[in-house]
């Protein structure tokens, strides 16, 4: 009996070949104004970490557009998501004007788990529906 497969990709190129200058001013035009909901509702500092796991969760969510269709992939970015609340309302962050470059390291470390956590929910569905 035929099974359709659980991730279903219409084009064979890499996740990263859709980070376009197009992708690179959406992401950061809603990081921007959530930076300033979020200053609204917290502080300068809590706002700028918000905005960054934010902007990394929306470059995830842009570079596997592709799966946007599958349910499980929109409950693994809500959960990895909801994991993130904890680091940006309980470390206590600095309110110092750090430049992009101080700050670099930790967001691509954040869009690391993120798609790593994608990938790893991916292959569990994918390896558990061969069997």
């Amino acid at each position: 009996m035929y099974e359709p497969p659980v991730v279903e990709r219409t084009d064979h190129n890499s996740p990263f070949d859709r980070l376009t200058k197009k992708a690179a001013w959406v992401v950061t035009l809603i990081a921007v104004v959530l930076y300033f909901v979020f200053e609204y509702v917290g502080g300068a500092a809590e706002a700028r970490a918000a905005s960054i796991c934010a902007g990394m969760v929306i470059t995830c969510v842009w570079m596997r557009w592709d799966l946007r269709k599958q349910t499980w992939f929109w409950v693994t970015v809500a959960v990895l998501s909801l994991l993130q609340v904890p680091l940006v309302t309980m470390v206590p962050w600095t309110n110092k004007n750090y430049p992009g470059v101080v700050l670099l390291p930790g967001a691509l470390l954040d869009l690391g788990v993120i798609y790593g956590g994608i990938k790893l929910v991916e292959k569990l569905l994918r390896g558990s529906r061969r069997d």
